[in-house]
C-alpha cells in the first residue's frame, strides 16, 4: 500500500514539475513579447517627439524671420513696442 501511494506521489510530483516547466516557458514568452512591445512603443514615442521638435523648431524659425522682417520694415514702431514692454515689465517687477 505504501508503494502505491509513493508511486502516486511520484507521478503527481512529475506532473507538477511538467506544469511548472510549461508555466516557466509561457512566462518567458510573455515577458519577451512584453519587452518587444515596450521597445516598439518607445521607438514610436521617440520618433513622435523628434518630429514634434522639428516642427517646433520650424515654427520658431518662421516666427524669428517674421519678427526680424517687421523690425526692419518698421524700426520706430518696433522700438516703441519694446520700450512699452520694458516699462510694463519694470512695473510688474517693482510691485513685488
Amino acid at each position: 500500500m505504501a508503494d502505491n501511494s509513493d508511486s502516486k506521489a511520484g507521478a503527481n510530483l512529475d506532473a507538477l514539475r511538467q506544469e511548472l516547466d510549461q508555466m516557466r516557458s509561457e512566462l518567458s514568452k510573455f515577458l519577451d513579447n512584453a519587452g518587444e512591445t515596450a521597445r516598439s512603443k518607445v521607438k514610436e514615442a521617440a520618433a513622435s517627439a523628434e518630429e514634434a521638435a522639428h516642427e517646433a523648431s520650424r515654427i520658431a524659425d518662421k516666427g524669428c524671420t517674421v519678427l526680424r522682417d517687421t523690425v526692419r520694415e518698421q524700426p520706430v514702431a518696433s522700438l516703441a513696442v519694446a520700450a512699452g514692454l520694458g516699462f510694463i515689465a519694470s512695473l510688474l517687477l517693482l510691485r513685488r
